[in-house]
């Protein structure tokens, strides 16, 4: 495929659309986090998902292809864009309507189930290529996933916390 097909076919205009979807919804919300905070979100974000996409999209597993092309390609690099928008926004839902106890489960399962029916659009537009995967070893994925998002978060928020506390504790006493 060439690079100019390969710029405008449907997995490419897919992800383009989703990318200032998500960036419009991400930009718009109040900030929710501090700069080093959200930072820290997003990096996550990424690391996790491109970290997973190597270890069970890559040999000796290949259960899947990124988009269509098995190397690294423009439209992998799109991906590298939206998880790091879809994970803040996961995680800005959970600390503005302060989920927790049982609620948790019920919000990580809530995402499941629409990460299950995103990644059932991005395989029509083929922003993923199954081999050996089928839809239903996601959900154990994103389960897992976004129980580490929310673990992740939780001692981030926890450590801010604290160091807010000892900094302004250290500011009273000089």
């Amino acid at each position: 495929m060439n690079p100019l097909d390969q710029l405008f076919h449907r997995n490419v205009l897919f992800l383009i659309c989703c990318i200032v979807v998500s960036m419009i919804i991400v930009w718009r919300l109040p900030r929710g986090f501090p700069r080093s905070m959200s930072i820290i979100i997003m990096l996550f974000s990424l690391d996790l998902a491109k970290g997973l996409d190597n270890t069970i999209g890559l040999e000796p597993f290949i259960f899947y292809n990124t988009n269509i092309n098995p190397k690294f390609d423009f439209a992998d690099a799109l991906t590298w864009v939206l998880y790091p928008m879809i994970g803040y926004l996961f995680t800005y839902i959970f600390n503005r309507y302060r989920i927790e106890g049982m609620m948790i489960t019920i919000y990580i399962i809530a995402w499941s189930c629409f990460a299950i029916v995103f990644e059932c659009v991005c395989v029509y537009f083929e922003g993923f290529t199954y081999i050996e995967w089928k839809l239903y070893y996601s959900f154990c994925v994103y389960l897992t996933v976004q129980m580490l998002y929310v673990l992740m978060f939780t001692t981030l928020k926890r450590r801010y916390v604290i160091d807010k506390r000892e900094a302004k504790r250290s500011q009273m006493q000089a």
